[in-house]
């Protein structure tokens, strides 16, 4: 009976659960955190923009939609880091978080109130969400987003890229 009743929470929790995608945008190895506005559910709040995922919908593709709905922009998505399942008074989501680097487009802030593009050590000095910050801690994630945003710093200056050319939210 003990066994059935936890099959039974088990498959409750995932039913319940929300697949959520965020991407960890890097650019000149600097890294995209945006803001909640004053009415969202988490007002003020700093975020990895991202998602839901739609039913059939891989979650690389959703993530691609989310991002360019919310700040019109391209992003190509390299990397799957470690998913972290989380738990808000009255939802739970499974976050899959992915690195990813801005292709094109200047941001539009189509849903959040700001951005700014932070050292990915400053990640910590911020007002995150806790998913997010779960999510950072969770496995190698940090490790793996600071070995990728060195990465993206030097391939920058290896192909002589102008420093400061960000995209701007416009």
């Amino acid at each position: 009976m003990t066994e059935v009743y936890l099959l039974y929470s088990r498959l409750f929790y995932f039913y319940k659960m929300k697949l959520v995608v965020c991407a960890l945008i890097i650019h000149e190895g600097l890294l995209l955190i945006t803001q909640h506005g004053h009415d969202s559910g988490h007002p003020l709040m700093w975020e990895f923009p991202g998602g839901k995922i739609k039913p059939g919908e891989p979650a690389e593709v959703a993530l691609v939609r989310e991002i360019f709905e919310e700040l019109d922009i391209e992003v190509a998505v390299d990397q799957s880091l470690e998913v972290v399942d989380y738990q808000y008074p009255g939802k739970n989501i499974r976050l899959m978080p992915f690195l990813c680097r801005w292709i094109s487009g200047d941001i539009t802030l189509n849903v959040h109130l700001d951005c700014k593009w932070i050292e990915p050590q400053q990640l910590f000095e911020e007002n995150m969400l806790p998913a997010d910050f779960a999510m950072l801690n969770a496995g190698n994630n940090f490790r793996d987003l600071l070995h990728y945003a060195g990465k993206q710093t030097e391939e920058s200056r290896e192909n002589n890229a102008p420093s400061g050319n960000r995209p701007q939210h416009v």
